[in-house]
């Protein structure tokens, strides 16, 4: 039977809270019901930006129902999940190092347990005592470190940038940012996560920085401007975006890391149908 969807869309289980997912109206807060909810609807993979936040008794469970519905696990977040973020990567002294490590190690025991692959990071805040281009390289020294732990586990550490307007006070803003650490590390365990929504708002130009960056892209995340909400909601172009993302034979997962413009279960209903619409048009 033919997929329902053209590409591995991943709905969502909450984006910085674990008790709101994308479709809370039709499977309510539960990341179990909300698993059997999306494999149903014909989607092959979730992310949980929350899942190291969920106990780990609810992690297992959680596996266990992936495995049994044959959907994957996307990212979840590792790093920067502190209320009030240090400068972490920027840094690098033992202390800091340890720290970092630390929160990689755990990463890597949840991943094991839901059969994840995709880990998030995101460099934290920068160090107001330290020039940028310090900062930048002592973020590259740290990340190939981590990237070589990732990689003895079969996982890949997925650098994301963050537009300056949601998330100020980030180290890395921009794609091109990102693209040169991931670059200059140089690890099959680094690559790149291309969130759309973040792109545009701070780089724009996405068709031309998607095929400056194709080589170290290994993950999407969707959500359209203004508003961080479904395709088709704002400005960006997703069919032509994702036409060529779908030409150029990509088969892992992008994530619908976005709000809902409807109210309740319609405005659910209508970002499935968003969704089916958008495949449609990409494989014409």
């Amino acid at each position: 039977m033919k997929p329902r969807f053209a590409l591995n869309f991943a709905p969502h289980l909450g984006i910085l809270r674990p008790d709101r997912p994308l479709f809370l109206h039709h499977a309510g807060p539960d990341p179990i019901e909300q698993l059997k909810f999306i494999a149903g609807q014909g989607f092959r993979a979730v992310e949980d930006n929350n899942l190291m936040d969920r106990p780990r008794d609810v992690q297992e469970r959680m596996g266990a129902e992936m495995a049994r519905l044959g959907i994957q696990m996307g990212c979840f977040v590792a790093f920067g999940r502190e209320a009030r973020p240090a400068p972490t990567f920027v840094r690098n002294d033992p202390e800091m190092r340890a720290h970092i490590l630390a929160q990689l190690d755990a990463a890597l025991q949840t991943a094991a347990r839901v059969g994840g692959r995709w880990i998030t990071t995101v460099c934290g805040v920068p160090d107001p005592q330290l020039p940028w281009a310090y900062q930048f390289a002592n973020a590259i020294d740290n990340l190939k470190f981590c990237a070589e732990r990732a990689h003895r586990a079969g996982v890949i550490l997925i650098m994301e940038s963050t537009n300056r307007r949601a998330m100020p006070g980030i180290l890395i803003n921009s794609i091109k940012e990102a693209y040169l650490a991931v670059h200059s590390a140089a690890s099959p365990a680094l690559k790149l996560l291309f969130d759309v929504g973040h792109v545009q708002v701070e780089d724009g130009d996405l068709v031309k920085n998607l095929e400056r960056c194709w080589e170290e892209i290994a993950y999407f995340q969707l959500a359209d401007n203004p508003g961080r909400r479904e395709p088709g909601s704002g400005e960006i172009n997703f069919i032509n975006l994702l036409r060529r993302v779908h030409r150029k034979g990509y088969t892992g997962i992008l994530g619908m890391e976005h709000l809902v413009t409807g109210a309740g279960r319609a405005g659910e209903e209508a970002v499935i149908r968003a969704y089916e619409a958008l495949s449609a048009a990409i494989e014409t």
